[in-house]
């Protein structure tokens, strides 16, 4: 029976989780290339050194403010490309 978690040594520094995960030197799997599984139930970091997950990313203000600020001068860029098209034609 194949292990659900295991440890390499020292040397390769892998971490293996779950039936069937593929061991990649210096890094932990939770799959292969042809079986992927994502991590559920993760809680945000909260330390410099945590791991940066995607809900941290999504409630970090700043940077919705600044998407929305992106969102807006795309679409200002828009109009102005529309207008100097007309000018052009």
């Amino acid at each position: 029976m194949k292990p659900i978690f295991s440890l390499g040594t020292a040397a390769d520094s892998t971490v293996t989780l779950g039936f069937d995960s593929r061991a990649e030197p210096c890094a932990v799997s939770i799959g292969d290339t042809e079986l992927r599984r994502k991590l559920k139930n993760v809680a945000g970091g909260v330390a410099d050194t945590d791991i940066l997950i995607k809900q941290t990313i999504d409630d970090h203000l700043p940077l919705q403010a600044q998407k929305i600020q992106t969102d807006l001068l795309v679409a200002q860029l828009a109009v102005l490309d529309l207008q100097t098209n007309a000018i052009e034609d």
